[in-house]
């Protein structure tokens, strides 16, 4: 048999609470129901909520907080992103940072994309009669 083995990254991504509220005022407009469920109960958006408002009560509360994020968890987001023009018209600021987060998401799937090759391998396994054919036992001590 042969097996394909593969890498899925893991992006460790510095949000401010700001950028969630931001991803889930844009996540609740959207017309798809996969990037609306990001935004509440049980979705990726509702978790880094979460997670960033348990850290509001710290003196430096508009600091980052680093969030994990999986290949699809940065795919959604960036079709979430894509509502900004409709959705913030009008707010220069909050244009702004829906910007800058697309911009830096794009460049990190970009360097994924680039090493992605690298993180593979492929085995080939000996057909099953073989191995049982050489299969021999070892004795428990």
């Amino acid at each position: 048999m042969k097996i394909q083995i593969t890498a899925s990254p893991v992006f460790h991504l510095p949000l401010t609470a700001s950028d969630v509220r931001l991803l889930r005022e844009l996540a609740a407009a959207h017309y798809d129901s996969v990037c609306k469920a990001a935004g509440v109960l049980g979705g990726f958006l509702y978790g880094w909520s979460n997670m960033l408002s348990c850290m509001e009560d710290e003196p430096a509360s508009a600091e980052p907080c680093t969030v994990d994020a999986t290949w699809r968890n940065i795919d959604t987001t960036l079709k979430i992103l894509e509502m900004a023009g409709p959705v913030l018209h009008g707010r220069e600021d909050a244009m702004a940072q829906a910007r800058q987060l697309s911009r830096d998401l794009f460049e990190a799937t970009a360097r994924w994309r680039l090493i992605s090759p690298t993180w593979t391998a492929e085995i080939e396994t000996a057909p099953a009669s073989i191995r049982r054919a050489d299969a021999k036992e070892v004795p428990h001590e």
